[in-house]
This record gives structure tokens, sequence and C-alpha cells, in this order.
């Protein structure tokens, strides 16, 4: 993966300073704080859905070698592309994100995966974790990101992995049909 301020995404990054606030996303008696609430966060709802299904939908990036640079696109687990338009790289902070939902649709199991079987409870746990710890309040100030610059990077870049004979991995070759990165 790729980290913000690394390769290709360099030009699309612009800072902006913000105060962090910590307010609780809950209170004590498990209501959302409606001064806290934003798409990303609470219980599945058709709002949250859409927030999440926008941001991550430009996570599989094709760059070029020129982009890329030798000593990466020299990598044995780098996957150039089939058409020979690039390679399949995704940014880091994606990455982050996408363990986020993870965890999101963890905590809401029951509605995101009805009748989990044994073995797919457990590969869900491995792959989010089984305690992840609480974070400490911070009410610093910090420089962010413009993420709109960054989603719109993103969206120039992306492409669909799921398009039969882009995607072949150097070693084992064509993706199965119906691949999906996490089979759950």
């Amino acid at each position: 993966a790729l980290t913000i301020g690394q390769g290709p995404l360099r030009d699309a990054i612009e800072y902006r300073p913000q105060v962090f606030e910590t307010l609780a996303i809950y209170h004590h008696d498990g209501t959302l704080n409606p001064h806290k609430t934003n798409s990303y966060n609470g219980p599945p709802r058709p709002e949250l859905e859409e927030a999440w299904d926008n941001l991550m939908n430009n996570t599989n990036i094709r760059v070029t070698q020129d982009q890329l640079g030798e000593e990466f696109a020299a990598q044995d687990s780098i996957v150039e592309l089939n058409d020979g338009s690039g390679y399949y790289v995704t940014v880091s902070a994606y990455h982050g994100l996408h363990c986020v939902q993870r965890l999101h649709h963890y905590i809401y199991a029951e509605h995101y995966y009805p009748g989990i079987s044994e073995f797919e409870t457990f590969m869900l746990k491995r792959h989010t974790g089984d305690a992840p710890g609480p974070v400490a309040p911070d009410d610093g100030h910090r420089q962010c990101v413009v993420w709109e610059k960054i989603e719109q990077w993103m969206a120039e870049h992306s492409f669909d992995p799921h398009e039969p004979g882009l995607l072949v991995h150097p070693i084992f070759g064509e993706l199965a049909a119906g691949w999906n990165m996490h089979g759950y």
C-alpha cells in the first residue's frame, strides 16, 4: 500500500489546520450524541451504507511504472494489470478505513453477517482483531489533509479489480470468477 505523501498521490495532498473534538459519540444511555454523530457511525442505516460506499468506492488504484518507481515495480508482490495499463496499488489510509469499517460491521454482526458459520466467525475475528483498545482523549491541534482532493485523485485512478482478465497475480495467476478480497 502506498502511504499518503509517497508516490503519485503526493500532488493531491493539501493540508488544513483543524481542532479535534473529543465529544463522546454515545451518551451513557447508549443513544447517539447529536453533536458528534456523522454518516459513518452508529447503527446500520441507508445513510451510513451510502457514506461508506462513497468513501470506499475508489480504493483500487492503477499507477504506471513511472509513478510507482522501478524499485517497487520490480517486487514479486506487485501485481501488474494484464492489459499493460499499470500496476494495482492501494493507499494505506484507505486500508485503515477499510479496517475501521470491518470493526463497525463486526459490532453489528447480526446485521452484516446473518447466519455466519463458525469458520467465518473465526476468520472475521482474525481479520478485525479480538480486542481493539480505547483511544486516549486528545484535544490537540493538528494539521489534516484536505480529504476531498485525495478522494478526487483516487477516483481519477481507480479501476474495477473484478474486470475479467485484468488482474493477474504474478504467482497465482488469474483470479477465479466471483473472487472476493475477504470472502465474507
